[in-house]
């Protein structure tokens, strides 16, 4: 019986690595994986795979092509694991061909020989590989990483809170849907759509308050059995009043149009309950006496929903706010500075800012 070795990484595992393992398994009657540990791979390469040891593992042993699955986790010295496997083959991507794989895994020809194992080239799958879907990745629209960067800022265990002004729908556009339980996650998407896609579990136990003072995005809410707060956000309690509702789904609607891409006629004109945010909170939520994430898409009315908290007493840690250009981003940074948060990145069209420690 013929035994093949092979060894990597095998990230965001992809056809390429699929027509590689193949390839290999043509080659022997067992097809035996060395996988990397995510401490090697940190240790050789400074930093680590974006899918964990157990989910790569996952992903080959379910490979109709690959028999065994074992940890890489030695030294650059290759031999010992090599040798624990007495392989016939070892396979590598042709992409090596043009390197010195001697001198990466520490053996020789002579070595190689000595063992009666063959060294073959495979042919790697041109036009996809895991630093290729990377580099795709880096392409997504900003709006679908928000939730997971906002997130990083804290540890694993974390119980916060989230404030979203401005919350809209509960899937498209919201950047509380990635913070939500992910069997909540689960039966929204489901409520859209027939088909499946990933889930990811977010960063910590999250209370979200979600407000939106538009009726359609409202009922959306109130479909999904999520609690929402109807109401427009502003620097003063003014009480009921009107607010413009857009005829594009997902912006412009606000106490007054300041993003206009239409004329005023095609607006809707609704009642409704205008508050500061301190009021809100206030009213519903009188046992929160901080915020850890405050989110403001309030279409041009960003400075006056800060105007409306009291930063003193609720200290969000980010706040992340649209900044049309009805306000100049240095105006809301210099704002910002003034009650002493620092201007963490652009995440277009949005300001991200943490409080200074």
């Amino acid at each position: 019986m013929k035994i093949l070795y092979t060894g990597g990484t095998f990230d965001l595992f992809h056809p390429g690595h699929v027509n590689f393992l193949r390839q290999c398994k043509l080659l022997a009657d067992e097809v035996i994986v060395s996988l990397n540990t995510d401490e090697f791979v940190f240790k050789y390469k400074g930093n680590t795979p974006v899918m964990t040891y157990q989910e790569r593992e996952s992903m080959l042993v379910s490979c109709r092509y690959v028999d065994k699955v074992i940890p890489n986790s030695a030294g650059q010295d290759s031999k010992p694991a090599i040798m624990a496997v007495h392989p016939d083959i070892l396979a590598i991507g042709d992409d090596w061909a043009k390197k010195d794989y001697y001198a990466q895994m520490q053996f020789t020809q002579e070595w190689l020989d000595k063992n009666d194992i063959l060294l073959v080239y495979i042919p790697y799958m041109r036009g996809i590989s895991s630093t290729i879907i990377k580099e795709r990745l880096k392409n997504v629209p900003p709006i679908y990483n928000i939730s997971g960067i906002l997130q990083s800022f804290f540890p694993m265990n974390h119980k916060g809170v989230l404030v979203e002004v401005g919350a809209a729908h509960p899937l498209n556009i919201s950047v509380s849907y990635g913070f939500r339980h992910i069997d909540i996650q689960r039966k929204i998407w489901e409520s859209y759509f027939a088909h499946d896609t990933i889930f990811k579990r977010p960063v910590g136990d999250w209370e979200i308050i979600s407000i939106e003072p538009n009726p359609d995005f409202c009922r959306e809410f109130e479909k999904n059995k999520i609690p929402v707060l109807q109401y427009a956000c502003t620097n003063k309690d003014i009480g009921e009043t009107t607010f413009k509702v857009s005829p594009a789904p997902m912006c412009g609607s606000a106490l007054g149009i300041r993003i206009n891409g239409y004329e005023e006629s095609e607006y809707k004109t609704i009642n409704i309950e205008a508050l500061t945010l301190n009021t809100i909170l206030q009213r519903h939520y009188p046992q929160i006496n901080n915020i850890d994430i405050l989110v403001i898409d309030a279409e041009g009315w960003s400075m006056e929903v800060l105007e409306g908290l009291d930063f003193n007493k609720y200290k969000p840690e980010l706040v992340l706010l649209e900044a049309h250009g009805i306000i100049p981003s240095g105006d809301y940074t210099a704002y910002m500075t003034t009650l002493g948060y620092d201007y963490i990145k652009d995440i277009s069209p949005n300001m991200l800012f943490k409080r200074k420690k």
